[in-house]
């Protein structure tokens, strides 16, 4: 996939046939349309505890604003925690330019307010089940040209390495607590998806196949996880290390159209859904 390159410098802010399957961990890509709503939530009588299972899914808003008006701003920001997240992995996101803040319920409306404004238009949801052992995969720049990115470490060094064309997306597995309706555990990464396939042999029933599917270059050093309760959402956008050109948020968030740069801004409310035998679906109320 091309060489690395390491750059010390501290800096301030400026298959026989092959058989085409994906990998297990793929899902398909997100769709920006309305979902589907959800089953009214319980009589006050209900027992949760008898109903079934507990999954969650995750409601996605992604908005494009010009550039400057998330990662120049402090107004969005305001609205929720920038420390959610374990100081090694706040400090470094902010590093390589992605900016990540955690809301309390009463805040989305509010936050998705100053969102519509700021596009003049009503913002599309759409809802993912992002399973731990089936992520989901949402395409935030499609079809890019081989580019080089700069990881910024924690002493401020820059570890550069040449990556393949390819989807850069924003990987999602969220897990339902079956002891806590109200607790779901987040789990994102930025990887690049190739445009090339690969082919792997595996082991099925103990008859070896080939299988067929992208290969995955994920930003380890970026993986943020945090606790969520029903009701929260977590915004993520460009920081101001964005405007680096070789960051990893300029290479995710920020995209050119028409001459102009615009940041890319995502809202995600995971949601506690309770599944009964018969397969319907019963939403856990925030509190």
């Amino acid at each position: 996939t091309g060489g690395q390159h390491h750059l010390d410098v501290a800096y301030s802010a400026a298959d026989v046939r092959p058989e085409p399957v994906p990998p297990a961990s793929a899902a398909p890509d997100v769709e920006l349309k309305p979902p589907a709503p959800l089953p009214p939530s319980p009589a006050a009588g209900d027992h949760l505890a008898d109903t079934g299972m507990i999954v969650s899914m995750v409601d996605i808003k992604v908005i494009e604003v010009p550039a400057g008006t998330v990662s120049g701003s402090e107004d969005l920001w305001s609205y929720v925690d920038e420390e959610p997240l374990a100081a090694g992995q706040t400090g470094g996101l902010g590093r390589n330019g992605v900016r990540i803040g955690l809301g309390a319920a009463p805040m989305i409306e509010d936050v998705a307010g100053i969102l519509r404004r700021l596009v003049g238009r009503s913002v599309k949801t759409t809802r993912i089940h992002a399973r731990p052992d089936a992520p989901a995969h949402i395409v935030l720049k499609a079809g890019q040209p081989q580019q080089t990115i700069f990881i910024s470490d924690a002493d401020r060094t820059l570890t550069g390495e040449d990556y393949p064309p390819g989807d850069n997306v924003l990987t999602l597995g969220c897990a339902a607590d079956e002891d806590d309706a109200m607790r779901m555990i987040l789990t994102g990464m930025l990887q690049i998806r190739t445009t090339q396939q690969k082919r792997d042999i595996v082991s099925e029933s103990g008859r070896l196949r080939f299988v067929e599917g992208p290969a995955f270059h994920p930003f380890k050093s970026l993986v943020f996880q945090l606790v969520m309760r029903n009701g929260e959402f977590l915004l993520i956008g460009p920081g101001a290390e964005s405007r680096r050109p070789t960051s990893v948020g300029y290479r995710f968030l920020v995209l050119a159209k028409q001459g102009m740069e615009y940041e890319r801004v995502l809202l995600l409310a995971p949601k506690a859904v309770r599944v009964k035998s018969d397969g319907s679906a019963i939403s856990i109320p925030a509190p």
